[in-house]
């Protein structure tokens, strides 16, 4: 027969058990988790902070408004651009039928035609892409309002009404659900 191991392991099922004896423990109060608040969009002037250092926050509620003046300009010129591109594409369609309704009859140049069906498709990616120019612009414009992801308690606020918002910039600081945590130290003795 062999000796027993020093480092052999012994398994017992967890239980409650009240203790005698009372620990003494400091340790700091922190937030359970935080969420920093800046903005997505950059280069525009911070026009409001909508709450202060303590305040609790519902989710969806707004907290800061940035100035946005020039994204709506931007805006009303992206759909001006898309009903001139609606356009030019409606031309070009309209063109490339009345092209393919006389070619029945052997009446157009094949490079003409060619060339009609080459309007059209350029017509149509142009639209496209003002398109995607207007819905870029429109998200840009919804990011100049900048809500609460979750409900909280305003920790700190950054943010200086009148500075130009640099993207990822923290501008508060919530502490999410308005949950903290004591984060007790103990000795090695104590544990």
């Amino acid at each position: 027969a062999t000796a027993a191991s020093a480092l052999t392991v012994e398994l017992v099922a967890p239980d409650t058990r009240i203790w005698s004896q009372t620990l003494r423990a400091s340790g700091t109060v922190a937030a359970w988790e935080e969420v920093v608040i800046s903005p997505e969009t950059g280069g525009l002037r911070i026009a409001e902070l909508a709450v202060a250092v303590g305040q609790r926050v519902a989710k969806g509620q707004p907290l800061v408004r940035l100035a946005d003046d020039t994204v709506r300009a931007e805006l009303a010129k992206q759909e001006a651009l898309v009903a001139q591109a609606e356009a030019s594409l409606q031309q070009a369609a309209g063109n490339l039928k009345r092209a393919q309704a006389v070619d029945l009859a052997g009446a157009i140049a094949p490079q003409k035609l060619d060339e009609y069906r080459a309007n059209e498709a350029t017509a149509r990616a142009s639209l496209a892409s003002v398109r995607a120019d207007l819905q870029s612009a429109r998200l840009k414009l919804a990011q100049t309002r900048i809500v609460a992801p979750d409900a909280g308690i305003v920790a700190t606020k950054t943010g200086v009404v009148g500075n130009v918002a640099v993207a990822g910039t923290e501008l508060y600081r919530l502490i999410r659900q308005g949950r903290i945590e004591w984060r007790a130290e103990l000795d090695a003795r104590q544990l």
